[in-house]
């Protein structure tokens, strides 16, 4: 029974020691060769500048056996005593990642110069490099001469303390921008629009894209509109303000003269758009444009007889 106590003592006072003795050695390094002396420190002086071959690439890892590091020496004619020489060794490698931030603003500083004022430049999509070494990163964009070509592809250059260690690149294009509405917070599919909810900006020119508040104002949002989106009159449907077989005030004005009478509507209306009122008076059907208060404007004096 002793015995075997002392021998379960002698195993956990022995296992750190043979844990600690297993670990490898981690070492990082910067440039594209390995040398002897970052994985066996205590080599000879005279074998410091050993090439062991090209070290990791960056953002990589390598893990290496002793006998790999004593052939390899012995390869570039350097003479090393074994017990120096770790049983394994990892050698890392840090790196950095190009972002596609990074490339967009370097993209778009580059070019802003050659755009004209009535110009914009949007960027479809964007190439990034593999992870480059640490350093003083620096993005150049290779520009052609002369215009710039729509659509393009620029490439970039990712400069890393003044070397070149890869390349990005961005699919671009030029547009020239005018006014355009476009909503100022983000809209729910039904809401109404306000007056507050949009604004004329400068902006890309896109089929169906509405120019006059007034054209989306009081109309319903048939899906969900971003904030800055341009509003497109399929995005719209008319709020109806007046229903069929509704009673309506029919107005007419000639001149300084303002003719009043009651009409049944024919049709579903919205404001600004044109409907068809039975004239309970006459029993003449009338057309008029339909006003924010629910009035239908008939123009003509005439046509309310």
């Amino acid at each position: 029974m002793i015995a075997t106590v002392a021998l379960v003592l002698s195993v956990l006072v022995a296992s750190p020691a043979v844990a600690g003795a297993d670990a490898p050695l981690r070492v990082t390094v910067q440039g594209d060769t390995l040398l002897l002396a970052q994985v066996v420190p205590g080599v000879a002086d005279r074998w410091a500048d050993v090439s062991l071959g090209p070290a990791p690439r960056p953002g990589r890892h390598r893990t290496l056996s002793a006998s790999w590091i004593r052939r390899r020496a012995e390869q570039a004619g350097a003479t090393i005593d074994a017990s120096v020489v770790p049983d394994r060794v990892v050698v890392e490698r840090p790196g950095s990642r190009i972002g596609r931030a990074q490339v967009v603003d370097a993209v778009q500083v580059a070019v802003a110069p050659r755009l004209a004022p009535d110009e914009q430049l949007r960027i479809r999509s964007v190439g990034l490099p593999p992870v480059v070494p640490d350093g003083d990163v620096a993005l150049r964009v290779r520009l052609p001469e002369g215009p710039l070509p729509s659509p393009a592809t620029l490439w970039v250059d990712v400069e890393v303390d003044g070397v070149r260690q890869g390349r990005a690149w961005a699919r671009v294009e030029v547009f020239r921008s005018r006014p355009v509405l476009v909503v100022t917070r983000d809209v729910e599919r039904g809401e109404v629009l306000g007056p507050e909810d949009v604004e004329v900006r400068a902006g890309e020119g896109r089929a169906g894209a509405l120019v006059d508040p007034q054209q989306a104002v009081g109309r319903r949002a048939r899906r969900v509109l971003r904030a800055g989106s341009p509003v497109r009159a399929r995005d719209l449907a008319v709020v109806s303000v007046v229903g069929r077989g509704g009673l309506v005030r029919l107005v007419a004005r000639v001149g300084g003269i303002t003719a009043t009478t009651v009409g049944r509507a024919l049709d579903d209306a919205g404001i600004g758009e044109t409907v068809r009122v039975e004239n309970l008076s006459s029993g003449r059907t009338v057309s008029g444009i339909v006003q924010t208060d629910g009035v239908v404007a008939v123009s003509g004096g005439r046509r309310m007889r």
